[in-house]
């Protein structure tokens, strides 16, 4: 029955669409077994486009067209790639098969376009299956190349008609959010560039109803991860770039423009603190570019960040001249795809003097194992937790059950008081305030007494600072950093890893500061 109540609440917040999906694509391709053979789209036209758009590229590839680095692990082919190499984890093959390389122009053109053609053998004969996400990211770098070099290949051309028409018949309706998203810009490019227009109108009107629902008022992507915005705005920008080349949708063009505006001008406040970045959320560095990349990219196309008031992102900034504080008070969003959110409400990280002080603990993988199940736990974020409890009912890689409900309860310049109401029943309460002179937050925590544990506020420290801590009995000092603990219980300094990127850990220290039912605690400087 437990089991049952897990999908029970997980099941109840899809909508109906995806649902329906899920059943639709598990029938087709289990039992009626579909084959994309067909690529009859016409032809496909390659007039060649003046492709002088900086790309962002934080994968590497060495040693000519056999040696890939993806996710900080390298793997080397002997004579052919092996497009379906999976030992290295599912993400890692994504990556090899989005064909980023093709826009590194610090490889060969030759190289890359062998690499195309190795690809597309495979792609045309069946051995490499077809899957949406990555379908959709490669068709984008495939025109980008074939376009810059006005590349003419009947091999090339088939595999990406068979392309487009898998994913016009495979959009990812099941998962919706950021794929879903991903899947139209996807195709609303490839129609434009092979000369299709008419016959994407479709999909780009698609594009415009899911832009309007994930990109919120104050600019955020609605999962609210950084890294997953980034890219979504990169991939924008690069339709933008094409349409304005080609001349066309100038209605679109100036939607997409204002959508990409305050989704840069969101991301520059998100950067602002300084690097390295806040991996809130399912973001790692090498996902998540600096904003003047970005803006580089930007520039190009004639968009300018808007000056953005962060709201129903869920995400405030508390400021004063030295320490900078990003605080995450906000819900899973969306409530039918919450997979890339952490239990970590009130949550927050800390700067001083644009360094970072207290992280967020970052991720590392995101296979379905017990380290991908920790980085999203409560304990793991510098918020208030109790025993191995989480606010929100977290588990396999991506899914939740029985969510917390935050509620803000005060909120003014530098100020926020909010209350977590967890899945279980137990209730935080966190008020923060942030003055000339240091940063007090205020918790209080409901649960359990009979149970003989207490809960703990979480400070997890950035790997930089790990020899710079001095743990007193009632303080603890950090750099020049002083936090002081009111009614605590006991102070406990651990050892835990933290994850700047996949594959990437460092030997960290967190605080913990345990407590019955309030503790205050005051972090201010000695310098």
């Amino acid at each position: 029955m437990k089991i049952v109540r897990l999908y029970y609440n997980t099941i109840c917040h899809l909508r109906f669409r995806q649902i329906v999906y899920l059943i639709w694509y598990k029938m087709k391709w289990t039992y009626l077994k579909y084959n994309y053979t067909n690529t009859d789209i016409g032809n496909i036209g390659c007039t060649g486009i003046d492709w002088d758009m900086p790309s962002i590229l934080n994968d590497t590839h060495s040693d000519g067209k056999l040696s890939f680095t993806f996710l900080n692990k390298e793997k080397t082919f002997q004579k052919r790639i092996d497009w379906t190499y999976k030992e290295y984890g599912k993400l890692w093959n994504y990556h090899l098969q989005y064909l980023d390389c093709l826009l590194d122009e610090r490889l060969k053109y030759e190289d890359r376009l062998d690499i195309l053609i190795q690809i597309t053998a495979e792609l045309l004969s069946g051995r490499l299956k077809l899957e949406s996400y990555p379908v959709s990211k490669r068709l984008i770098n495939t025109l980008i190349f074939i376009h810059k070099y006005s590349i003419r290949h009947n091999d090339i051309n088939q595999s990406v008609g068979l392309q487009i028409l898998f994913l016009k018949n495979n959009l990812e309706y099941h998962l919706l959010a950021n794929h879903l998203l991903e899947n139209l810009i996807a195709l609303s490019f490839a129609y434009c560039a092979i000369d299709h227009t008419d016959s994407g109108q479709k999909y780009v009107n698609q594009l415009m109803h899911q832009l309007d629902e994930q990109i919120l008022t104050d600019g955020a992507h609605y999962e609210r991860t950084p890294a997953y915005h980034a890219q979504i705005l990169t991939h924008l920008l690069q339709l933008i770039y094409l349409l304005d080349k080609l001349d066309q949708h100038s209605d679109i063009r100036i939607k997409i423009r204002e959508v990409s505006s305050k989704m840069l001008g969101w991301y520059k406040k998100m950067c602002s603190a300084g690097m390295p970045l806040p991996l809130l959320n399912d973001s790692a560095e090498s996902n998540m570019p600096a904003y003047l990349e970005l803006k580089e990219i930007a520039d190009k196309c004639d968009v300018t960040a808007n000056e953005i008031v962060w709201g129903q992102c869920g995400y405030r900034m508390l400021k004063n001249e030295r320490l900078t504080v990003i605080v995450n008070c906000g819900n899973m969003s969306p409530s039918y795809q919450p997979g890339h959110a952490h239990s970590d409400m009130m949550h927050f990280v800390l700067y001083d003097n644009q360094r970072p002080v207290f992280v967020d603990a970052g991720i590392s993988t995101y296979e379905k194992n017990e380290r991908r199940l920790l980085e999203r736990t409560t304990g793991m974020h510098n918020t208030v937790s109790y025993t191995h409890e989480n606010q929100s009912q977290l588990w396999a890689s991506f899914r939740v059950g029985k969510r917390a409900v935050l509620r803000i309860i005060e909120e003014r310049e530098n100020e926020l008081k909010a209350e977590v109401k967890w899945h279980n029943g137990m209730i935080h309460q966190r008020y923060m305030v942030l003055n000339e002179n240091a940063l007090i937050i205020e918790d209080k925590f409901l649960y359990p007494k009979f149970s003989g544990s207490f809960p703990k506020s979480n400070f997890h420290m950035d790997h930089t600072v790990k020899d710079n801590v001095q743990v007193h009995k009632d303080s603890v000092q950090v750099d020049t950093l002083k936090m002081q603990f009111y009614n605590h219980r006991n102070i406990a300094q651990e050892n835990y890893l933290q994850s700047r990127d996949f594959n990437k850990q460092f030997d960290a220290i967190r605080i913990s500061a345990y407590f019955t039912d309030e503790l205050k605690t005051v972090i201010s400087w000695t310098q």
